[in-house]
């Protein structure tokens, strides 16, 4: 009988050892390896036994002409690029009390509504507390939805196969497990082979698939990397739990773009989309220094923020650099550009905090010029014109250039009655603080 080997595998890019290592030599993560029983029978099988694979000729293969599955609600649709594409696997990621099962309850709501044959797999909930949500969320009688509490990938496979589902949920795929496979639930191995198997029986069948995935300590997916290139999206709930609003943003889409957003706001009567999102990210901060608003691009559509600054004069060697919502190194950059190229002076001496409000996180370099002006309308104490709005990226040089797709960010300033702080050629950065009155002669 041929020997079980054991090997270590890390969760994170699959990287495999023959002893445990606390961080791992490849992605430099640490605490990642689990361990793992190698099976020699499939590492030894001889490819002189093995059948050659069949091969078809691309003319004979009939193309399907399957439209999407619009879910009826426009957020999510938005974000998967107009619907559910007919056996596609997307995860649904999320910290715990984001949401993740709330919105796939409603989904598996909306999609019953449409005529699809439904199952929802419950791995942490019990059908009866599975029941209770979807009632809250507007279940009825007429609503025909298929549950089970199974967890066994075997068996699950085989339901689909004589319940003849249309589309399916499983919360989560770390609690599904194969008997093939040695480990616990959630081990690298297990989740690997439940989620092959799965989407190897949807690919066959047509069959979407809406897989939640739990979280880590991180933010990170659990489970190995491999499980995001085994499904065609996977989409992540953003945003404090302990507010109302959540951000659905797509990390991976096969058949659509990752720009898009979807916003929701969370009720007791479940998610609700935000459409019209011009006031979500604004405060009212009127009259008050340290604050600009900028216009960022999401996908297709234009969302105006607020960004917020405060600067304290430190008696530390290192000043207090807080960053929450932007990119920390781009607001370094940026506070070095103020110090050196323009007339705002002590920041070197001050605390600096920057802030984007709403707990929205942007990646957009066109708010450069909306985080400049924030940080020396705190420096100097002197504020903006409550009407004003900027855009505009940031060079080394203390130049300030035109924004990207700076006509639609004009376009939705205007709509919404802002005074664009922006420019179409690239000037100083100190000119534009002049011009908005932060710097002068007396500051």
């Amino acid at each position: 009988m041929a020997r079980v080997k054991k090997q270590f595998v890390c969760n994170a890019c699959n990287y495999v050892t023959a002893r445990w290592v606390g961080v791992c030599p490849k992605c430099e993560e640490a605490g990642s390896f689990e361990e793992q029983l190698e099976d020699p029978v499939r590492r030894g099988r001889s490819a002189n036994t093995s059948p050659a694979a069949e091969i078809t000729s691309v003319q004979d293969i009939s193309r399907n002409d399957v439209s999407r599955i619009a879910t009826g609600i426009g957020e999510l649709d938005r974000v998967l690029g107009g619907g559910i594409v007919p056996g596609s696997g997307v995860v649904l990621t999320g910290e715990p009390g984001a949401g993740k099962s709330t919105l796939a309850s409603e989904v598996v709501i909306q999609m019953a509504r449409l005529g699809q044959r439904v199952g929802y797999f419950s791995g942490e909930e019990s059908m009866h507390q599975v029941k209770m949500r979807l009632e809250r969320l507007g279940l009825t009688d007429a609503d025909e939805i298929g549950m089970s509490s199974e967890v066994g990938v075997e068996r699950i496979c085989k339901s689909i196969s004589t319940q003849g589902f249309d589309f399916i949920v499983i919360d989560s795929i770390q609690t599904v497990y194969s008997e093939d496979i040695p480990g616990t639930p959630g081990s690298v191995s297990q989740v690997k082979e439940s989620a092959h198997q799965i989407m190897r029986y949807a690919k066959q069948t047509d069959t979407s698939v809406l897989l939640i995935g739990q979280v880590v300590k991180s933010g990170e997916m659990a489970g190995p990397r491999a499980l995001e290139h085994l499904v065609d999206a996977v989409i992540n709930f953003e945003g404090d739990r302990r507010e109302q609003h959540r951000i659905l943003r797509a990390h991976k889409n096969r058949f659509g773009t990752t720009d898009e957003v979807g916003v929701f706001e969370m009720t007791s009567s479940g998610l609700v989309g935000i459409e019209d999102i011009a006031s979500l990210f604004i405060e009212d901060s009127q009259g008050l220094p340290g604050s600009c608003p900028t216009i960022v691009i999401e996908g297709s559509r234009p969302v105006i923020c607020e960004i917020q600054a405060l600067a304290s004069p430190s008696d530390l060697a290192n000043p207090i650099r807080a960053v929450r919502g932007i990119d920390s190194k781009r607001v370094q950059m940026l506070l070095a550009v103020l110090s050196s190229r323009t007339e705002v002076t002590g920041t070197r001496a001050m605390d600096i905090y920057v802030n984007v409000s709403g707990s929205l996180k942007i990646d957009d370099p066109g708010c450069d010029l909306a985080v400049a002006l924030a940080v020396a309308s705190a420096v100097n104490k002197r504020p903006l014109n409550h009407q004003a709005v900027a855009y505009g990226e940031i060079s080394l040089l203390g130049l300030a250039k035109k924004a990207a797709q700076q006509e639609r960010r004009n376009k939705e300033a205007k709509r919404l009655g802002y005074q664009t702080v922006a420019t179409e050629e690239t000037v100083r950065v100190q000119e534009i603080l002049k011009q908005a009155g932060i710097v002068g002669s007396d500051s």
